[in-house]
């Protein structure tokens, strides 16, 4: 029973307790109600009034705008009308420059032009000096090209007249050659045919034995005909020389020549005509006797001593 009662003063308790924290709970919401009311009340004032501020502040500020686009345009204004001014003072002082620098120019062109004219005579009279120089040069040159051309022409006639001797007396040497040769197979020829008419002259005399015996006559010799010989040659290696006790013998071309060549060994044409002081037709006749001579030899266009 205890128990029970004292559950129920306990429960009786926690029910005042409950009652007592709903009645401070509503009282705190209505407070709070208060208080949420009167911040309310207090923030549309303060919109209120800040909305006027601000509308306030926006007239204030669009005519502090408008002023100061007026001013921006009065001094837009004034800045363009002295650029204006300015400008034009700058074109008349441009103007002014540009009418002087033409002056000046003008005058520069002129006296260059002067220059130019005086520069292109100046050129004409070198040019013109050096025209004559050099047309001078060319006939100098033309002159001596003339006598240098004339002088290789008779270094030319004079080595061509020397070849075609050269060749002469080659083609002579070779003729002589060919005449010994042909001489030498004609002799051959005639020795042959003199032992060929000696055995068939031997031969009819053993048949007019065998035919006729002892007894029969002998026939008469015909006369053999002569075998034609060269005509001797005359010594020309050697020369008689008939002792003189009162002046020497001049020696002749001939001589001459053949000691410078075997003093030289080997010469040519043109240096036997200017070592003996000969002319080329003396030269030529003593070295074509010399050659036929068999004193010397030609071998290209120098003149040996024979060693056959």
């Amino acid at each position: 029973m205890a128990f029970k009662d004292s559950w129920q003063q306990q429960r009786q308790l926690r029910l005042q307790q409950v009652e007592q924290r709903r009645h401070a709970v509503t009282l705190l919401l209505q407070e709070t109600h208060k208080q949420r009311q009167t911040k309310a009340s207090q923030l549309r004032s303060d919109l209120s009034l800040f909305r006027e501020s601000l509308a306030y502040d926006t007239s204030v500020r669009r005519e502090q705008l408008q002023n100061y686009c007026e001013t921006l345009h009065q001094q837009t204004q004034e800045f363009l009308a002295i650029a204006h001014a300015d400008r034009e003072l700058m074109s008349q002082q441009l103007s002014h420059d540009l009418q002087s620098f033409r002056a000046t120019l003008t005058a520069t062109v002129d006296s260059l032009r002067q220059e130019i004219q005086a520069d292109v005579q100046q050129l004409q009279l070198e040019t013109r000096s050096f025209l004559e120089e050099a047309e001078q040069s060319r006939i100098k040159q033309r002159i001596r090209l003339t006598r240098n051309l004339s002088i290789f022409i008779d270094n030319l006639r004079s080595d061509v007249a020397e070849f075609l001797t050269d060749a002469a007396l080659e083609r002579q040497e070779k003729a002589l050659q060919d005449n010994r040769d042909r001489q030498a197979e004609l002799d051959c020829l005639f020795a042959g045919f003199a032992e060929f008419r000696s055995q068939l002259k031997q031969f009819r005399s053993e048949l007019s034995r065998t035919v006729w015996g002892d007894l029969a006559t002998t026939p008469t010799p015909h006369p053999t005909p002569r075998t034609p010989h060269p005509a001797p040659k005359k010594p020309s290696g050697f020369k008689i020389v008939t002792p003189v006790k009162s002046t020497p013998a001049p020696k002749s071309d001939e001589d001459k020549i053949y000691e410078y060549i075997e003093v030289m060994q080997s010469v040519r044409l043109t240096e036997i005509e200017s070592a003996l002081s000969m002319t080329r037709i003396q030269a030529v006749e003593g070295l074509r006797s010399l050659i036929q001579q068999g004193k010397i030899t030609q071998r290209d266009r120098a003149y040996l001593i024979s060693t056959k």
